[in-house]
């Protein structure tokens, strides 16, 4: 969906689809019929759009058009084997940035869409491969997961440095969702463990000699022949609170308006509300669970 517009972004799927898997349709839901319809030889995985741009994830391929009427191919990038569909594009019309896996395992790409001629610049954020991106409101920062699952990683997204690295657990596990807060100060994930995870993007004086330390040797390992084994040298900050929901199967989270509330939306059709404090290892309460 286009923030709180009325266009909705379609690709068929399910037992008994509408359109085909390979078809994307921006439904514009005010009047109640398709306005911008397309085909592509494979199957979508993700469709991603703004105001000026709707991006379309094959698993190899990712295209991307104009927002215009009939939209205007604008550019097509080889990717990394993409079977999640991992791709992000920010909303904000002053970092028109586009972030999807690169051509090597692990690897980030970072397109500027105002300026596609422009050199992107690439990211190693992960051994694995990439599965999970998401971009915060001001299009400054990248939360990055891979198929493990142990660990989300964040980078400035300008620059491409990591700023913090979060543990959320020990096991493998497969990450449903990611989502910033409206301030930037923390992140949420959820995962097929059934558990909502919350974490700090706020560094205390504890917190201060730890992450410097770790980016260090991050900045050192990279520049080495060892670089592939960076990721052991880090020292994972955990979350501040955590807990488990009812639903086992496919949720998202999302942070609404409210300070210190949390959204989780699960594809049984629950819609719960959670509140939580910052306190370390803290827990959340249920405030509204809606079944609809």
């Amino acid at each position: 969906m286009l923030f709180r517009t009325n266009y909705i972004a379609l690709v068929g799927g399910g037992e008994d689809p509408k359109y085909p898997t390979n078809k994307m349709v921006l439904w514009d839901d005010s009047k109640g019929i398709p306005t911008i319809e397309f085909e592509h030889r494979g199957e979508i995985k993700n469709v991603k759009i703004s105001r000026n741009h709707i991006v379309v994830v094959l698993s190899t391929k990712i295209f991307v058009y104009d927002f215009v009427k009939p939209p205007k191919n604008q550019a097509i990038y080889a990717t990394y084997l993409n079977i999640a569909g991992a791709c992000a594009l920010s909303p904000s019309t002053d970092n028109q940035l586009l972030a999807f896996p690169g051509r090597r395992k692990g690897h980030i790409q970072v397109v500027d869409l105002a300026d596609t001629r422009k050199i992107s610049s690439v990211i190693e954020a992960h051994k694995n491969i990439i599965s999970l991106l998401e971009i915060n409101r001001a299009g400054t920062l990248i939360a990055t997961a891979s198929t493990k699952g142990t660990v989300i990683r964040i980078f400035d997204l300008l620059i491409g440095t990591m700023l913090h690295e979060f543990r959320r657990g020990i096991n493998p596990a497969g990450i449903f969702s990611l989502c910033f807060n409206t301030d930037h100060t923390m992140i949420a994930c959820t995962s097929t463990k059934g558990t909502v995870h919350i974490f700090s993007l706020e560094t205390t004086e504890a917190d201060a000699e730890t992450d410097y330390i770790s980016i260090l040797r991050f900045n050192y390992v990279k520049s080495t022949l060892i670089k592939n084994y960076a990721p052991k040298y880090f020292i994972p900050k955990r979350s501040f609170c955590s807990f488990s929901i009812d639903e086992s199967c496919k949720s998202i989270c999302s942070f609404g308006p409210e300070k210190n509330v949390i959204t989780i939306i699960s594809s049984s059709g629950v819609y719960s509300n959670y509140t939580f404090s910052t306190n370390v290892n803290n827990q959340a309460t249920l405030i509204e669970k809606f079944v609809f």
